[in-house]
């Protein structure tokens, strides 16, 4: 029989659902907490502020409780850093608390190579004090090396605290080296304060983003969601975005151009922007002398990217057009204030 092409595809999605139906059965929501359902609907629950740990944002929640059980999510609306809004990350937390394979007592492991067993936490804490006050007798209190958290907040802090008094410098956050040495913070230096910056992304008009995915995976999901809808959504000149990075992520998909380049090649563009900033003479001459050092001179930036530089070069090693790479450097002279977010490193 003759079959059409609308035909054919109705058959292959028939075909492919009847398989699906007779070859799975879907699978019942997981009871992670003994007791029925009408337990968790029950009305007979409180309600408690508290903040959300899963990425550094430290989103405002208020948690649904039943005793000491999380059953129900969700966002504080007076908190100032999320108004009420949750990305789906933070949605997850009465999955997490009462998953079956979390982690809810100290371990320990019999020997090297061994599985490690729960124990009691009287037997954790003695088992751990008596290690650590025998490395510090041996004079080896070094060897003890201490996996903490990143970013802010009290917890981050009483663990280096605890490292220091210890004697160990070996204090590691779980994306790089934690150091004590408040001397090493450059946040008392810039504005008096001990914590990371961050861009003003909702007033910039202008963003360049150097392979930073911002939008797909950023540090604070729903800061930045409020911060790109107020960029986007400023009245008579919504803020422009410029992604530049060899893979067409989220980002790239809702900016404005994206710039693909070679691989590792962003550094180079980053040049070829400066090149023509410094030659067109569109950068602010006045700061550069009030805070800058080694700008001029023969051995200075200004002569090392404005004279031993050429866009043919860096159209070479980047595959980009020296006209895109102008208009992206004219852009950042004209649409002030602009943001340039450099490559997040892990």
């Amino acid at each position: 029989m003759d079959v059409n092409r609308r035909e054919a595809l109705s058959l292959v999605g028939l075909g492919a659902g009847t398989a699906m139906v007779a070859g799975c059965q879907l699978e019942p929501t997981a009871d992670y907490r003994p007791g029925s359902l009408a337990a968790w609907a029950s009305t007979d629950t409180a309600v408690r502020p508290s903040l959300c740990t899963l990425c550094p944002g430290g989103c405002g929640l208020m948690l649904r409780v039943r005793g000491d059980d999380v059953v129900g999510v969700a966002g504080n609306p007076v908190h100032p850093v999320n108004h009420g809004g949750l990305c789906p990350r933070a949605f997850s937390w009465t999955r997490l608390v009462h998953h079956p394979e979390r982690i809810t007592g100290p371990r320990t492991r019999a020997g090297h190579g061994t599985a490690p067993v729960p124990v009691s936490w009287d037997d954790g804490v003695t088992h751990l004090a008596g290690t650590i006050g025998r490395l510090r007798q041996d004079g080896t209190p070094h060897r003890l090396v201490v996996i903490g958290e990143p970013g802010r907040g009290l917890r981050p802090r009483l663990w280096r605290r605890f490292a220091a008094a210890v004697g160990t410098p070996n204090h590691i956050a779980a994306h790089g080296p934690a150091f004590p040495d408040a001397s090493l913070d450059p946040g008392p230096a810039r504005d008096g304060r001990s914590q990371q910056a961050a861009p003003d992304l909702a007033n910039a008009r202008l963003i360049v983003s150097f392979a930073n995915d911002f939008l797909d995976d950023g540090a604070a999901p729903v800061a930045m969601a409020r911060a790109w809808s107020a960029f986007r959504g400023r009245p008579g000149e919504p803020g422009r975005l410029v992604h530049i990075g060899p893979r067409y992520s989220r980002t790239a998909a809702k900016s404005d151009l994206h710039v693909p380049l070679a691989l590792g090649g962003e550094g180079w563009l980053a040049l070829g922007i400066a090149h023509v900033l410094v030659r067109e003479r569109r950068i602010d001459r006045d700061f550069i002398d009030r805070f800058a050092a080694g700008y001029r001179g023969q051995m200075g930036y200004e002569h090392l990217v404005g004279a031993e530089i050429d866009l043919a070069m860096i159209e070479t090693a980047t595959g980009v057009p020296a006209a895109t790479i102008q208009a992206i450097a004219r852009d950042l002279a004209t649409r002030q204030p602009a943001v340039v977010l450099a490559p997040e490193v892990d």
